[in-house]
């Protein structure tokens, strides 16, 4: 069934990639992007190409929280079935004594704030016969350390704890709400990690090196996550943190209830006993 989407930070690589499947598959889509003139591009480009679909833009600084209101009044007039949130920034590269608080504030207002004041707009505002589907995006060091990247770390481990809250304070809702890691893909993070002060043996400048001279031959598999994740096949899949590389979600409708009862696939403490070790605990 045709849904209309809204894709927060669609001229970006990824919600591209997002962007063409979706249409492609007939959907509605609404792009969202702090660029004009990429947005303008997206849409003649999408329209030309898939014809079946309405292409739509909407024009967003989500670094200013005064202009969420705006995008979210125009976001409304569309009847959203899904919010797809692209939108994110790494900050400064640094080590976290040399950073200032505007630094992290920037990343938190973009990568968190504005993720949870659009969450909540969409699920106030759907349409009582609607169901709401909600896709964050987590990456490195939302669920480990990532030295030298703390202001991206923080906002992506918060993002992936807000998922959860919100599933367990709204499970009897029409809304299912996932964060999913798409994995390194040869994105505009890549060469900002190239062009950083790390030093050339990094291990993060040598991934971003490889991730951007690989030849890639295949869309990456996160493309089938996010139409999974659309689908009624993920009916009952929510508050949980996916890889889209790594994790076996094809099959996960037949453990429903083990995935509702336990606390798969989520952000939680590591304790001595999950390595069978008995003098850490009483």
């Amino acid at each position: 069934m045709t849904k209309t989407i809204y894709i927060s930070g669609a001229t970006g690589y990824l919600g591209k990639l997002i962007s063409n499947r979706l249409a492609a598959l007939g959907n509605d889509i609404i792009v969202g992007g702090r660029n004009p003139n990429k947005l303008s591009e997206q849409v003649q480009l999408l329209s030309k190409t898939f014809t079946q679909s309405k292409i739509k833009a909407i024009h967003c600084q989500l670094e200013s929280p005064s202009d969420w209101e705006r995008v979210a009044g125009e976001v409304a007039n569309y009847g959203i079935d899904a919010y797809i949130n692209c939108s994110a920034i790494q900050g400064k590269i640094n080590n976290v004594l040399k950073l200032n608080w505007e630094d992290i504030d920037s990343v938190m207002r973009i990568n968190l704030y504005s993720s949870i004041f659009f969450t909540n707009f969409f699920t106030n505002n759907i349409n009582t016969k609607k169901q709401l589907k909600v896709i964050h995006f987590s990456g490195g060091g939302g669920t480990t350390p990532r030295r030298n990247f703390m202001p991206y770390s923080l906002s992506k481990t918060a993002l992936i704890r807000f998922v959860e809250n919100f599933d367990l304070e709204n499970e009897n809702s029409k809304v299912t709400i996932n964060i999913v890691s798409p994995g390194i893909l040869p994105s505009h993070m890549q060469h900002e990690i190239l062009n950083s002060e790390l030093s050339s043996d990094d291990q993060e400048i040598v991934s971003a090196r490889k991730i951007l001279d690989a030849e890639i031959n295949e869309k990456p598999k996160v493309l089938d996550l996010i139409e999974f994740l659309l689908s009624e096949k993920s009916d009952g899949i929510s508050g949980k943190s996916i890889s889209a590389n790594w994790d076996n979600w094809e099959e996960w409708p037949l453990h429903l209830r083990e995935l509702q009862q336990y606390d798969l696939y989520t952000l939680r403490r590591i304790t001595a006993k999950n390595h069978n070790i008995d003098w850490g605990q009483v």
